[in-house]
């Protein structure tokens, strides 16, 4: 029973990005509201994602409210249609994955190049020179 009670708060969290993620894209298209949203997509078994949790953390702690990141557990795509929905539309094949404005990135993204990455999307964050 509490691996049935995990899986469910994992789709639950999961469900709550997708929904945020949306809400987001609605609020930059219609507010002009100015922040980055990135899509993260990992699994269980990835041998570099926590390495890109990591970047992305660094770059969450100092943009702040100027990057939303939404995590999707890919593992979850049997037991939760949006996930798989969203794995094809991006054509997610491998992970790690981010998805920058509907770009597509898959591998590990180090510091530097998601630096680059990010200022190429919105120029006026913090850490753009």
């Amino acid at each position: 029973l509490p691996d049935e009670e995990f899986i469910l708060l994992k789709r639950r969290y999961t469900l709550d990005n997708i929904r945020y993620w949306l809400l987001a894209l609605q609020a930059t298209d219609k507010c002009q509201m100015d922040f980055v949203t990135i899509l993260y997509f990992y699994d269980e078994d990835c041998k570099d994602c926590p390495s890109q949790g990591t970047v992305l953390s660094y770059y969450k702690a100092i943009l702040e409210d100027q990057l939303l990141v939404f995590p999707i557990d890919q593992d979850l795509s049997e037991e939760e249609p949006l996930v798989e929905i969203l794995l094809s539309l991006y054509g997610i094949e491998a992970n790690p994955s981010i998805v920058i404005a509907d770009e597509v990135h898959i591998g590990l993204i180090d510091k530097e190049n998601l630096g680059i990455l990010l200022c190429d999307e919105q120029s006026d964050l913090s850490i753009c020179t």
